[in-house]
C-alpha cells in the first residue's frame, strides 16, 4: 500500500518565495544621495540622529544637508569654509618677540629667598 501524501511540505530552496522588497517589509531605505551639490538632501531629525557620522562626512565632502522636524526645515549641515576651520598651532610664532634673561635660573637674592623659607608664610608639610 503506498504512503499517503502529506498536504504540508517544506518548500525547497529553489521553490522558496522571493523576499519582498525592503519598502514592502516596512524597512526604511536610506535617503538617496543627490548627484548635484546644489540640491540639498532633506532628512527628518530621527534619521539624522541615526546617521550623523555619515552625514557629517557627506557635508565635509561638500554636500548640503537640511534637517527637518516634522517636515519643517530646522537646520542646515554644510561644510566649513577654509577660513572657518581651526588653525593648527605652529611653534616658533613668537620667535624674536620673547626673551629670557641670562640670570633666569640663578639662585634668588637672600632678601627674597627668606620669604620662601619663612615657616609662617609657607608652613612645612606634615608627613602623613
Amino acid at each position: 500500500m503506498p504512503k499517503p501524501k502529506s498536504s504540508i511540505r517544506k518548500p525547497s530552496a529553489k521553490e522558496a518565495p522571493a523576499r519582498p522588497p525592503a519598502k514592502a517589509r516596512g524597512v526604511r531605505e536610506p535617503a538617496p544621495r543627490r548627484t548635484r551639490v546644489s540640491e540639498p538632501v532633506t532628512l527628518n531629525l530621527y534619521e539624522a540622529k541615526a546617521h550623523l557620522s555619515e552625514l557629517v562626512a557627506r557635508a565635509a565632502a561638500g554636500e548640503e544637508i537640511v534637517i527637518a522636524k516634522a517636515g519643517t526645515p530646522m537646520a542646515r549641515l554644510v561644510p566649513l569654509q577654509a577660513e572657518e576651520r581651526p588653525i593648527l598651532r605652529q611653534p616658533g610664532g613668537l620667535e624674536g618677540k620673547i626673551w629670557v634673561s641670562d640670570d633666569f635660573d640663578d639662585p634668588l637674592p637672600p632678601e627674597i629667598q627668606r620669604y620662601f623659607d619663612d615657616p609662617q608664610i609657607f608652613p612645612p608639610r606634615s608627613r602623613m
